[in-house]
């Protein structure tokens, strides 16, 4: 009876572990799929001026200017391209210049 009511306790132990892990995972993919607001403006822009799926950001700046906040980085698209993006105030539109090969 004992070992019963052991195994038992053992069971809701691991139930109740199982569903905080679940809910764990919720909450880290809700806050990874939340992106800045720069960002969301910036996937959209360069998407529809460039064509270009983004990937991921590199060489990420934000410099506070005269109280705003100018952003700039480097756009790494789906495709393989690569953008320098900048914004120098956050109600303007960014700025885009491809990466090229660069021979000296």
């Amino acid at each position: 009876m004992a070992q019963t009511l052991l195994l038992g306790l053992n069971n809701g132990v691991n139930a109740m572990k199982r569903m905080i892990f679940i809910v764990m995972i919720a909450m880290l993919t809700i806050a990874a799929s939340e992106e800045p607001d720069w960002r969301l403006e910036l996937r959209e822009q360069i998407e529809s001026q460039e064509a270009c799926d983004l990937l991921y950001v590199t060489n990420l700046r934000e410099t506070e200017l005269g109280g705003d906040t100018a952003t700039s980085g480097r756009a790494h698209c789906r495709d393989g391209r690569n953008f320098d993006f900048a914004r120098l105030k956050p109600y303007l539109s960014f700025e885009f210049k491809a990466c090229e090969i660069q021979v000296c």
